[in-house]
């Protein structure tokens, strides 16, 4: 009895299988882009457009130049920085004193390459985010110091604004990337 149902169990798996990889391998459903004023209640994320992710591209390329005073226009007086290891910075003012010292100490200068913007409207409370206007930045990311040497990772930044539009939080992330021996 148990050998009879085998072959069951077996075709059933493999007419599954079949029918969910057909369905991964269709084109996925074109979707529009809704107004936030009209935005489903029940959405948790919006994307948002170029125009939104402006002051994050602005804020990218002033590092690239080296110029500080432009990367923290944008950002509120009681901004928070939190770095990949959790070091937290506080204030746009002790931001700008850390990045003008690195800057005259050790590092030559900052790139930006291969980057994708994102910008997200987060909407409701408990989602995995605090309510608000999201900007994001993946980045492969080299760092050239001062006696020659750099550095090169894949990197993102995901800033927070206030209700005024100015970033008051920002997350830095280095990339893991994928072990090739696993």
């Amino acid at each position: 009895m148990r050998i009879q149902r085998f072959p069951a169990l077996v075709l059933a798996v493999a007419a599954t299988a079949c029918d969910s990889i057909a369905r991964r391998n269709q084109p996925p459903e074109r979707t529009s882009i809704v107004p936030i004023d009209t935005a489903d209640a029940n959405s948790t994320f919006l994307p948002l457009g170029d125009t939104e992710t402006r002051p994050l591209r602005e804020a990218v390329a002033a590092l690239e130049r080296g110029d500080v005073a432009g990367f923290v226009a944008n950002m509120a007086d009681t901004v928070v920085v939190v770095a990949p290891d959790g070091t937290e910075m506080k204030g746009r003012q002790q931001l700008y004193d850390y990045w003008t010292t690195r800057f005259k100490t050790d590092l030559k200068e900052v790139a930006y390459a291969r980057s994708s913007y994102l910008g997200l409207n987060a909407f409701r409370p408990g989602a995995p985010a605090i309510p608000g206007k999201y900007l994001m930045v993946w980045s492969t990311v080299t760092a050239t110091y001062q006696d020659g040497h750099s550095a090169t990772f894949p990197a993102h930044l995901a800033v927070h604004l206030d209700a005024a539009g100015r970033f008051d939080g920002l997350f830095t992330y280095f990339d893991m990337e994928p072990d090739p021996g696993r």
